[in-house]
């Protein structure tokens, strides 16, 4: 009994009622300063990422519309907008959905008004015209855009650079784009578009095309490859050379394509170099390679299945005797397996590390082969080391893990705790810890029994062991000098500090991204999310009392049958009661406290049957703490099933209200700002170069007048059920009300587009009507 009566009181607290505030976006600069706030139903997209390399506008979101704020706190695209989605066209010319796209690219971003797409710059003015059925983001001056299924290219002037007549295309690159046409029987043919229009090889009709290298292109048709330099616009390797087809991973070496493939009159595979002239000129009889790019070095591997290394000449510089070599190169040096023992060679094969580990117990980490210290992480018997390149041991060791992180630092491990130590063996941060990362200049972060801080070097404390997390999303610019941030998490709220823990902006808010010099940040959910967590919760505790109910209910009759009463049958029937009263009480406080349900007159009808529960479960709970093993059996039968169904009635209505309330309060919040933009038109223009506003301002408000009349046709058929007929009449009146609000709304804005002073007034009203949510 113990154990129950534990796991409601858990229960009871999870289900307080927490101080949601309404979305609010704000837009600070990195010290904290407000340039711009817009309140309402916005939020910032859970899978929105910031181009830290420009200052484009940012998305917000209200429903699935969408609209953008720049880094002055501006909202420059009004939240209207539908992202589009981005596609894929695969070689079944079919259209693959990927994800909604929510960037500018080239200073310009597509989307969607009304079922139809375009694109924006950012500041708002229409570049590309709202006609087309598909749109893609730019990429090189060019969109693809799409009606009635054919594929064409519009520029960034809004002009059809290129026809819509293919069924399916590539982006540009490199001045080119693949493009798929039908010929006359039906069959599709590729062709290389160029950004006039112009068609190369459309007579040819090959049947396939893909970027290879930069600007090479190869093509294929009846058995036979050939590579075309779109930059030259010439073939490298004609129509004649590897029907085979050459593979996207060949590498461009010394002018010509680097290619492996097998030779059946060898009967291996054979390594060469195609030249541009299309000679092929034999390497050697190699089945594989690898190739570190950034020394110039190969290593090819042989028929035995040795390695050896090559310089970029294709000149041998050691023998073949590596059964394996590494991915990475660095500092001229690398791990190879020799005789099934791993050691670390130069790129001529001089033996650095001595081949003396056992591959399966033995490797050098993925982390960092070499590091620019000239250190190596290895891994001996799952215990880690730090060697330098002489093959000697740096630090004391073993350890469970050690990482190289920067300025001679390594995070490492030991029983089962991290801690960080430098290049000398001077332990920074002790290993008792459950994390630890370090940030340059100096900066620490330290988890700790589930908590984090934020330290330096030194050991100095700037953050206490008290947050969630601590985390860094990169470098801002503050004046002139690089300053790293930290957004710190407490309780599932999110702040932001400087390099020396100094509070930027306060815990509080939900979501926070950054974009060079500015903050972007969502303060609290927008009314939708804050609605339906709260009717969720609402109802978990409701199905929470639901469940009591049913147990006081077999309680009671355990003891009212008292010829089958077991022994402490009465204790149990007071302990439930006195659960059941609980569980009660705090569903009519976190009903009463709730944002979106009890401060909202409409539900009136719900808070008033869940006050008359409780009154009816603390008049049990009395009589039932009362009684003595004699008590009269009819004592304690108020609450009963109807009631709680009741309730679960009222529920699925609170459900209903809140979604009709949502829509009405997002037209509502885009018509203040409109009428903040009104406003500022006729302060500053003519009332005819304002019409367009005007027009859009009526039209919601038309909107508003709709929605308010639906919830008014609902409820008088609501009224009609005679269980619910005085909720219903309730209901209509608030309704009733709004819509006089309204239409009152609506006089008042013929009088004030004579007088531009009285649109504050308005947005007063409408906030009235509808609440500030």
């Amino acid at each position: 009994m113990k154990k129950t009566i534990i796991l409601f009181y858990i229960i009871l607290l999870q289900c307080k009622s927490t101080n949601a505030q309404i979305a609010e976006i704000q837009v600070l600069n990195n010290a904290g300063k407000m340039l711009g706030n817009h309140t309402g139903e916005f939020k910032l997209e859970d899978n929105f990422s910031i181009d830290k390399s420009n200052y484009a506008p940012a998305p917000i979101m209200a429903g699935s519309k969408i609209g953008f704020v720049n880094t002055s706190g501006n909202l420059v695209i009004p939240v209207k907008y539908t992202p589009v989605k981005r596609v894929y066209f695969n070689r079944n010319n079919t259209m693959e959905v990927l994800d909604s796209y929510n960037k500018f690219n080239e200073g310009i971003v597509p989307l969607c008004l009304d079922g139809k797409c375009g694109a924006l710059d950012s500041l708002g003015k229409t570049v590309v015209p709202f006609k087309y059925k598909y749109i893609n983001a730019f990429y090189n001056g060019l969109a693809i855009v799409m009606s009635d299924n054919k594929i064409g290219f519009v520029n960034t002037k809004g002009e059809l650079a290129v026809a819509e007549q293919f069924d399916n295309v590539t982006d540009f690159e490199y001045g080119y784009a693949i493009a798929t046409l039908k010929n006359s029987s039906g069959n599709d043919y590729k062709v290389l578009l160029d950004k006039t229009g112009k068609q190369w090889f459309a007579n040819e009709q090959y049947e396939e095309m893909e970027y290879l290298h930069k600007e090479m292109v190869q093509i294929k048709s009846k058995g036979l490859s050939g590579v075309f330099d779109t930059k030259n616009s010439k073939w490298i390797f004609p129509m004649s050379v590897n029907k085979d087809g050459f593979k996207s991973y060949d590498k461009l070496i010394n002018g010509g394509l680097l290619t492996n493939y097998y030779d059946k009159e060898e009967q291996s595979k054979v390594l060469g170099l195609i030249t541009p002239s299309g000679v092929f000129s034999k390497i050697g009889n190699y089945s594989d390679y690898e190739y570190y790019e950034s020394e110039k070095v190969f290593a090819f591997r042989n028929t035995d299945g040795k390695f050896a290394f090559f310089d970029n000449a294709f000149k041998q510089e050691s023998a073949f005797e590596f059964e394996s070599v590494g991915r990475k190169m660095h500092n001229g040096l690398v791990d190879v397996v020799k005789n099934g023992k791993i050691g670390v060679v130069t790129k001529t094969g001089l033996e650095v590390i001595p081949f003396q580990y056992n591959k399966e117990s033995y490797s050098i980490t993925d982390n960092c082969e070499v590091q620019p210290n000239n250190t190596i992480v290895i891994r001996q018997d799952n215990k880690y080391w730090l060697i330098n390149t002489k093959g000697e041991k740096i630090l004391p060791g073993p350890y469970d893990f050690l990482y190289y992180q920067a300025n001679n630092l390594y995070k490492f491990k030991q029983n089962g705790k991290y801690g960080l130590i430098d290049i000398s063996g001077k332990i920074l941060v002790p290993a008792d810890k459950d994390d630890v990362y370090f940030y340059l200049p100096n900066l620490v972060t330290i988890k700790k029994d589930t908590k984090w801080s934020l330290t330096n070097t030194e050991g100095k404390i700037l953050l206490p062991s008290e947050y969630d997390a601590i985390y860094s999303q990169g470098y801002l610019i503050a004046e002139g000098k690089k300053a790293q941030l930290f957004d710190i998490q407490k309780a599932g709220n999110i702040g932001v500090v400087d390099n020396q823990g100094k509070s930027l902006l306060p815990l509080g808010y939900a979501k926070i991204y950054r974009r060079n010099d500015v903050i972007i940040a969502q303060k609290g959910m927008s009314y939708t999310e804050l609605a339906t967590a709260e009717v969720k919760q609402y109802k978990k505790m409701l199905a929470n009392l639901s469940e009591l109910a049913t147990n006081y209910e077999k309680a009671k009759n355990l003891y009212n049958n008292k010829g089958n009463c077991p022994g402490g049958c009465l204790d149990n029937y007071k302990i439930k009661t006195a659960e059941f009263l609980k569980v009660a009480k705090s569903l009519s406080n976190y009903f009463n406290n709730s944002k979106t349900l009890g401060t909202n007159p409409e539900h009136s009808a719900t808070k008033t049957q869940l006050a008359k529960i409780v009154a009816d479960a603390e008049t049990n709970n009395t009589d039932v703490q009362n009684l003595s093993d004699v008590a009269n059996n009819n004592v304690g039968g108020n609450i009963g099933d109807g009631k709680l169904q009741g309730i679960t009635s009222n529920v699925r209505e609170v459900q209903w209200i809140i979604e009709a309330d949502t829509k009405a309060r997002k037209q509502v919040g885009i018509f203040n700002i409109k009428i903040k933009e009104l406003a500022n038109c006729l302060k500053n223009y003519k009332r005819s170069d304002c019409q367009t506003l005007i027009s859009h301002t009526y039209q919601l408000l038309e909107y508003i007048k709709e929605y308010a009349n639906d919830k008014i046709r609902y409820v008088r058929q609501m009224s009609l059920d005679l269980q619910k007929k005085e909720f219903g009449q309730e209901m209509q009146s608030v309704f009733e009300d709004q819509l006089r609000d309204v239409e009152k709304i609506k006089t008042d804005l013929d009088a004030a587009l004579k007088q531009p002073s009285l649109l504050d007034a308005i947005i007063m009203g409408m906030t009235r009507a509808f609440g500030s949510r």
